[in-house]
């Protein structure tokens, strides 16, 4: 019997996560993500914690069942509130599936953003678990390491209330947080579920260039046809468009990145450019180069 693909988007925030999840669970209807976006249940079963994350994108990128909306919500939501194991979490995504299938989805999804926080000790006490009862692909995305940083440091503003500040403490500090290791992250999926299972996505590269978006189809066995609007391509900064249902996007852009910060912060993360380098073999063409943007 053929397991069903459940599709494991790891990350990372600030990186136009949303606009893929758009892109693979609405406007391409490849993968079904259930109640909401992000349920974090693995990071939740890691960390032996009880938070809650229902209503993450729920409004439009749960793009529910149109036969049985409330149904797959309700019945869903039930299994997830049980008790908290791997055993429930697997039970979650076959009762979806089960739901969807009849509907053309070629897979289910968790598009949680925690489970790059997920240890690589973790990852194999419920690998073997995943791989019984599903092809697991795992994909993850990434941005401008400093651009997304700063995205991030518009919203968790740790001094002065400024982001300008905050970025330049958390760079100079050496007080990364963990959205910003990309190699560690990848390095980390790949050697649990091995090269094949894992698709590396830059975010400039996949909205700019059309055989990127044919990596990603060959990846998912999956024609896509279709990319999502994006507030993060092209950077437009302060003057980005205010699209529906990307919110979280376009408040992420408060103030302006001036050169002279881009500058600063280049000099004192480089390592994160050099170890994507060194596991990839190159850095992406836009990477730790300033843009201007509109002011």
């Amino acid at each position: 019997m053929t397991k069903p693909t459940l599709l494991l988007n790891v990350g990372t925030a600030w990186s136009a996560s949303s606009p893929l999840h758009y892109t693979l669970c609405l406007d391409n209807k490849y993968a079904h993500t259930g109640v909401c976006k992000e349920n974090w249940y693995l990071y939740n079963l890691h960390e032996n914690t009880n938070k809650q994350f229902r209503a993450s994108k729920r409004f439009k990128a749960s793009n529910v069942s149109s036969k049985h909306p409330d149904t797959i919500d309700d019945h869903n939501w039930r299994i997830l509130e049980g008790k908290r194991s791997i055993d429930t979490y697997v039970e979650y995504y076959k009762s979806l599936w089960e739901h969807v299938k009849s509907e053309n989805y070629e897979a289910v999804a968790d598009f949680c953003n925690l489970n790059i926080l997920l240890s690589e000790e973790f990852l194999y006490s419920i690998k073997d678990k995943l791989l019984d009862n599903f092809d697991v692909k795992v994909t993850m995305i990434f941005r401008d390491p400093i651009r997304r940083l700063f995205s991030s440091s518009n919203i968790n503003l740790i001094i002065n209330n400024n982001p300008i500040d905050t970025i330049k403490h958390c760079v100079q500090s050496k007080n990364l947080e963990p959205n910003a290791q990309y190699s560690e992250i990848y390095c980390k999926y790949r050697k649990v579920f091995g090269e094949d299972k894992v698709h590396m996505i830059v975010m400039e590269e996949l909205w700019s260039d059309y055989g990127k978006m044919i990596d990603l189809s060959t990846f998912l066995d999956f024609p896509l046809t279709k990319l999502h609007e994006n507030v993060y391509s092209p950077e437009m900064g302060i003057k980005a468009p205010h699209y529906d249902y990307l919110k979280d996007q376009w408040e992420s852009e408060k103030v302006h990145l001036d050169e002279e910060t881009y500058n600063y912060c280049f000099e004192h993360m480089d390592h994160v450019y050099s170890d994507f380098a060194k596991t990839f073999g190159r850095i992406p063409v836009t990477w730790g180069e300033y843009i201007r943007t509109p002011i």
